[in-house]
């Protein structure tokens, strides 16, 4: 297999790899959602990995990729570089067949109960707009449990034992920086009520404690949760 290139995703690209993504698992009869960017009609917080939330399947996740591989060539499988790591990395390819490079995006498949993920209704799924029209990428998670594993994120990635992992506690915090916006911007009425999603008790309790974590290392954020609160923790 020819290495694979990265580099910087640009927006394009990863619309192309969430909207074929979108076809495979439609093809699967199976519904995901994205839980690395924003929601309804916001432009997506996704990075330079595409990570999708696979819910109601009693699938692992291995089979899901087996499984998205099968319904769209594009998509690939490379095993870890960690010899004890015994699961496959699922791919998409971005270049075209025969270059030298293969110009590829990572998804990341994960299911509820993964790093505390929260099972969440399909009804409840967010759908990015562009112009009044519906995108065909995969929805996203809502924006209250996103944030809140955003936080997750941030927290983790802070205090790992990894140099990697701890530097990516500053994109964590940009993007939580600006869901706060989105979110007390010109979604927070839409938002009211969003506490009807019956998140577990422990999901928002743990949440709610690193939403004071975060303010003591952004204080500028302090208002933003004290309004956030006014609006989800009603």
């Amino acid at each position: 297999m020819p290495p694979i290139s990265r580099g910087t995703m640009t927006w394009p690209e990863i619309e192309r790899t969430a909207t074929s993504l979108a076809a495979a698992l439609a093809a699967c009869n199976l519904a995901g959602c994205l839980c690395g960017g924003e929601t309804t009609d916001v432009v997506p917080l996704l990075d330079q990995d595409i990570d999708i939330v696979i819910m109601d399947s009693a699938l692992d996740q291995e089979e899901i990729k087996r499984r998205i591989v099968a319904a769209d060539p594009a998509f690939f499988l490379v095993a870890s570089t960690n010899a004890l790591n015994h699961y496959k990395i699922l791919w998409y390819n971005l270049g075209t067949p025969g270059s030298l490079g293969l110009r590829a995006c990572k998804i990341d498949i994960l299911v509820p109960g993964i790093m505390s993920i929260p099972a969440i209704s399909q009804r409840r799924f967010a759908v990015f707009k562009s112009g009044g029209k519906i995108l065909g990428v995969p929805p996203a998670m809502p924006i209250l449990p996103l944030i809140l594993l955003k936080l997750q994120a941030w927290s983790d990635h802070r205090s790992s034992r990894y140099a990697d992992k701890i530097f990516k506690q500053y994109a964590d915090a940009r993007d939580i920086e600006e869901l706060l916006v989105v979110c007390l911007g010109r979604m927070k009425e839409r938002l009211k009520g969003t506490t009807a999603l019956k998140l577990p008790a422990s999901f928002v309790g743990a949440g709610k404690r690193r939403i004071r974590e975060f303010s003591l290392y952004y204080p500028n954020t302090q208002t933003q949760w004290k309004e956030l609160e006014r609006v989800f923790f009603v």
